[in-house]
């Protein structure tokens, strides 16, 4: 299926595991370039190395926290 993600950045949250990680994986798979984030480094990390295994073209930005304003989760993002 094409989504037209292609070049598009995807931002995911709590995409270190379970449905936000399957969302992640498949916005990756479209193209999209990703910034992944979650308050568990370790498996974040694990994740963004497992998204760019399956194809070397996309990259997956992580940022580690647990964000409550807008401000804080974008800052630091192009």
């Amino acid at each position: 299926m094409d989504l037209g993600l292609e070049k598009k950045v995807a931002i995911v949250a709590a995409s270190s595991k379970g449905l936000g990680k399957a969302i992640a994986f498949r916005l990756g798979e479209e193209g999209a370039q990703l910034t992944i984030f979650a308050r568990g480094k370790s498996d974040l990390e694990n994740t963004a190395k497992e998204i760019e295994l399956i194809d070397r073209l996309i990259t997956a930005t992580i940022k580690k926290g647990d964000f409550i304003s807008k401000k804080e989760l974008f800052k630091d993002l192009k």
